[in-house]
């Protein structure tokens, strides 16, 4: 009975999410590979899109693999260990930071 019943519910939320879900539309030629998101990785703090290049962020089509591989490859030149170390040692003060920000407003300071 406890399964029937469980099972009921489950069939229902789950037909009632499926029929209120709303799809987004996107073209083809304009979707993301998976080279433009190590592209991404790669910048500064790895999420800056103004970082990308106008011509990665417009290209479209076939080409769009290669415009990236060549920024890829530009930016892989340009790392050494002072800009890895760099990178490093300041995401470890900003997590100390977000850490103290959020110890201090939880204490009532801010």
């Amino acid at each position: 009975m406890v399964f029937s019943a469980a099972f009921a519910m489950t069939m229902l939320l789950t037909s009632s999410i499926l029929n209120y879900q709303s799809v987004v539309k996107y073209e083809a030629n304009k979707s993301r590979t998976m080279l433009y998101y190590v592209n991404l990785g790669l910048t500064y703090s790895g999420n800056i899109h103004s970082e990308l290049s106008e011509e990665i962020l417009n290209s479209e089509g076939k080409d769009r693999n290669r415009i990236a591989i060549n920024e890829i490859k530009s930016r892989l030149k340009n790392y050494n260990f002072e800009t890895f170390y760099r990178a490093f040692i300041l995401q470890i003060l900003l997590d100390d930071w977000r850490r103290y920000v959020g110890m201090v407003s939880r204490k009532g300071f801010f």
